[in-house]
């Protein structure tokens, strides 16, 4: 009878450990030493095909991407002679992207101020616009826009809001604008074509707590604030209002004001209120960069952040999922060197310090990404990647003791 218990115990603690091995395991995620957010049980890694990168553009960087309803792409650059490298260098420009993600052709449909040029620009429809931007949104046939003024460090003194009729050939600039270091580089939050998909019917803005306004860098600690607009108040009063008087419309202007994150009520539903009371959605003591991306993934239900952390122009990239806007926050991957974390050769990625991904060009986990960066990432650079999904846990296959039993009874 000694026996029989042992092995039937042995047995038993065999069993087990079968069933514990066949369970998920928890994701893993590099960088998760050092990252501020545990690592995501959603999206377990990410990986990026070097092979399929093209640089476009040579000299002129930013380039935030969004999905028009004429299933074309805009996106915006700066300091450079946009893809068509003619002409002079220009401060501001604007391009259309149209194909497929291995093959496209970029266009500059509009060019603003000549390098060198300070301020934004005067109000009035033809805007030469004199700026930077890494935040554009695609809507119902109109683009628009928040662009800063200059390069470095004076571009933290405000951010203005423009919008384009005929998208993206001219720009009006509207009498409302973002200023304060609390809120910096308002970011919009990418939806799919046309902005479909999730959003309730808002626009959502990320925007930086600048802790440094005397340089371009990295701001420690690193907070992240999330505001909220109605897309009516965005885009109706372009079409509404009276040409002499759209100037007066824009977020946090004479028209309507944004509404920001401030918390979770008893239940877990957000709070928004006045941006005096607004709390971070997104910390990390190592820092967030001087500006940032995010979109809506519909290929993992996630919304994608990227941003800085340490250093700036280096390729220090945090990339964080979560399920809503507002959180809470998990790693996907967290690199010290993205560039040469991820396998790329020669002179590509080192020098990053803005990557967004490209929704028109993402197909369930496969996606694409445009970055830019100084040096020899001052340019267009597409690459193709994709997320890796935490396995589905598998149930523990049933098995008949029955027969294991009557042996041990024996």
């Amino acid at each position: 009878m000694i026996h029989t218990g042992i092995a039937f115990t042995t047995i038993a603690s065999f069993l087990a450990a079968a069933s514990l091995l066949s369970s998920a395991r928890a994701a893993s995620c590099i960088g998760s030493n050092r990252a501020p957010y545990a690592c995501s049980a959603t999206i377990k890694g990410i990986t990026f095909d070097w092979s399929t990168h093209q640089e476009h553009a040579g000299g002129s960087d930013n380039w935030p991407m969004t999905w028009s309803d004429d299933d074309h792409q805009y996106t915006a650059w700066g300091d450079g002679r946009g893809f068509s490298q003619s002409g002079s260098k220009k401060s501001f420009g604007v391009s259309r992207v149209i194909g497929q993600k291995d093959v496209f052709v970029g266009s500059d449909i509009y060019k603003g101020a000549g390098a060198g040029c300070s301020g934004l620009g005067s109000l009035g429809d033809d805007t030469a616009i004199c700026g930077k931007s890494y935040s554009i949104l695609s809507y119902q046939q109109f683009l628009v826009l928040w662009a800063s003024p200059e390069s470095g460090a004076s571009g933290y003194a405000e951010s203005r809001f423009f919008y384009s009729r005929d998208r993206g050939q001219s720009w009006t600039q509207t009498g409302n604008y973002l200023n304060g270091y609390d809120f910096y580089h308002p970011t919009f939050l990418q939806f799919g074509k046309n902005h479909a998909g999730p959003n309730g019917g808002y626009v959502y803005l990320y925007g930086i707590e600048v802790q440094d306004g005397g340089q371009l860098t990295v701001h420690k600690p690193g907070r992240i604030y999330l505001a909220r607009q109605k897309l009516s108040d965005y885009f109706l009063p372009i079409t509404s209002a009276p040409s002499d008087q759209q100037h007066l419309f824009g977020p946090d202007g004479n028209g309507f004001h944004l509404e920001y994150y401030t918390g979770k009520d008893t239940s877990g539903q957000p709070l928004w209120g006045e941006r005096s009371d607004k709390v971070p959605v997104f910390e990390d003591s190592n820092g967030v960069g001087w500006n940032l991306s995010a979109s809506y993934n519909a290929g993992t239900q996630r919304y994608i952040l990227m941003t800085e952390h340490d250093q700036t122009f280096v390729g220090k990239l945090g990339v964080f999922e979560a399920p809503t806007p507002w959180g809470p926050w998990k790693t996907v991957a967290y690199y010290d060197a993205w560039a040469d974390q991820t396998g790329a050769t020669g002179d590509e990625g080192q020098e990053g310090f803005f990557w967004n991904i490209a929704n028109k060009w993402s197909n369930g986990t496969n996606f694409s990404m445009v970055f830019t960066g100084t040096g020899g990432d001052d340019s267009f650079n597409k690459l193709d990647g994709s997320f890796m999904l935490a396995a589905t846990p598998t149930p523990p296959k049933k098995i008949n003791l029955a027969p294991i039993l009557q042996l041990l009874l024996q």
